[in-house]
């Protein structure tokens, strides 16, 4: 008997089957977007570490820029200071904006708050210290520049700018622990699933050679019940043929 036979004269062996093969598929399109999904976020992370870092290390730049740029102005009264001051001054606002974007969750705290306010008072002395210098009160423009208010600022931000770094960086973290959680349970399950799978196929395949060996040997006996059968016709038969002879022999 073909296997085929075999399998749909079994009701049970026909529904085990059919649950196998149903959660195989199930296994395989579930290991797939679990692996799609993986790697997107794991790519997307990348991605976001990468702008940040960038974007981290021009917001510092541009600051000291900025910083530079107004004490040189107060310095020499040179004004490519001031043009070079309000080149880069939209740079700074447009890497602050492009971070906020970036990972919202992480600027939309008290520490971003903070930052962003002392860059705007960075901003207001700078610019009154270049209106000083325009008055020809170079004095007061540096006073305004190295005073104690200003430093005080430029290390709220400096710190802000540390934290909210740190903070990114320990946003990108929970995340990659969280898919590396995902990762890890999915890798428990796909092992349970697999041995429950094994089990299956063993069922399957042993029920297979039971219903085989059955099948073999119910030919043999069938065979040998037939050729039995066709001994005892043909000795019937005979006798037969042997009683008619005599029979015609008497006559």
């Amino acid at each position: 008997m073909k296997l085929g036979d075999i399998i749909l004269k079994n009701s049970f062996l026909t529904r085990l089957l059919t649950i196998v093969i149903f959660l195989t598929a199930a296994l395989l399109f579930w290991s797939g977007s679990l692996m799609l999904h993986s790697y997107e976020t794991i790519r997307e992370v990348g991605v976001r570490n990468l702008k940040l870092s960038r974007i981290s290390g021009t917001i510092i730049y541009l600051d000291e820029v900025l910083t530079m740029s107004a004490r040189m102005y107060a310095a020499t009264g040179d004004s490519k200071w001031v043009v070079r001051y309000q080149e880069f001054e939209p740079e700074l606002e447009a890497a602050i904006q492009a971070a906020k974007n970036l990972i919202p969750e992480v600027y939309a705290n008290q520490m971003a708050g903070k930052t962003e306010q002392a860059n705007m008072k960075l901003v207001e002395m700078e610019k009154e210290s270049f209106e000083e210098v325009r008055r020809g009160q170079w004095e007061e423009a540096k006073k305004i520049l190295f005073s104690d208010a200003y430093e005080g600022q430029k290390k709220i931000y400096a710190d802000g700018i540390y934290q909210m770094d740190w903070q990114i960086r320990q946003h990108i973290e929970d995340i990659i622990y969280k898919e590396k959680l995902v990762v890890d349970w999915f890798l428990i399950g796909l092992m349970v699933f697999m041995l429950i799978m094994f089990v299956s196929w063993f069922v399957i395949l042993r029920t297979i050679q039971a219903w085989r060996r059955t099948t073999q040997k119910q030919a043999l006996d069938l065979s040998n019940a037939s050729s039995m059968l066709d001994q005892k016709i043909a000795h019937y038969t005979m006798e037969l043929e042997n009683a008619n002879f005599n029979l015609r022999c008497r006559i």
